[in-house]
């Protein structure tokens, strides 16, 4: 059993640590869509080594703003973790966001950042965002492309007030962990 867990562990870190090393952006078409691809999977293995207080079924991951992420979201939609099957659901009021179990916050909502955050404080929902500074604003996890990688960045003391308990193994692949 231990075995068995520590396989799927190694391979789920060797999997993160080849798409943190895989370019970010592809030259030619679907460059995008090959960031917003390998974010999707750092989204759902975030679900994976993420704990919540409840064990609500299904894991909703929800989006938030005006983005081009939502597509690329749907691959994980159906996926199961942890006996909990996802289901990625795009909300347009800043007021839906409680409902969320995972909540990415797209770039366009930089300016309504503040009244999102304090909507969710407190709250069990992890929220993840690819916005410059993300984690000093008060957000969870952010993702960052970095000469042409996927990196990100954890801020745990937020996470821990909203009971959420991340793994030390994602926090050893972080690239910066606020505590």
């Amino acid at each position: 059993m231990v075995l068995r867990y520590f396989l799927k562990l190694s391979g789920w870190l060797i999997t993160l640590l080849g798409l943190t090393l895989a370019p970010a952006k592809a030259v030619g078409q679907g460059s995008d869509l090959r960031e917003y691809q390998i974010k999707a999977a750092f989204i759902y293995n975030f679900a994976v080594y993420v704990e919540w207080p409840t064990e609500q079924k299904p894991r909703t991951v929800c989006t938030l703003g005006a983005d081009t992420f939502a597509p690329a979201l749907e691959t994980i939609s159906g996926k199961v973790v942890k006996n909990q099957t996802l289901m990625v659901r795009r909300i347009a009021e800043i007021e839906d966001a409680g409902a969320c179990d995972i909540l990415f916050i797209g770039r366009s909502e930089r300016i309504n950042l503040p009244s999102i955050l304090d909507t969710v404080r407190n709250r069990p929902v992890l929220t993840i965002s690819d916005m410059e500074r993300f984690t000093h604003a008060g957000g969870m996890i952010g993702l960052l492309s970095r000469d042409n990688k996927v990196l990100f960045e954890i801020n745990l003391k937020r996470a821990q007030q909203s009971q959420l308990k991340v793994s030390c193994q994602l926090l050893k692949l972080a690239r910066d962990v606020i505590e």
